[in-house]
């Protein structure tokens, strides 16, 4: 028992949304199911695309800063034209 309990904690943290009732239903009733659940669904899942992006640009900012400095210096100059 001890052994399943912990598989079940860690497909909880990586499955997120993608796991859930909807799933686990028969397909007759996945197609029951009413627009609003699975609009909730669609939402849920683009909230964590948008999450993962934000984090692969944090990670892309720290090793570019050399060259946005440059890019900013440019900009000003043309602010100034």
């Amino acid at each position: 028992s001890v052994v399943n309990s912990d598989s079940s904690r860690g497909s909880t943290e990586n499955g997120g949304t993608g796991g859930g009732k909807f799933k686990k239903l028969t397909r007759k009733k996945r197609k029951k199911k009413t627009k609003k659940t699975k609009r909730k669904i669609s939402r849920k899942k683009t909230k964590k695309k948008t999450k993962r992006k934000n984090s692969r640009k944090k990670t892309k900012k720290k090793t570019k800063r050399k060259t946005k400095k440059k890019n900013k210096s440019k900009r000003s100059r043309r602010s100034l034209r």
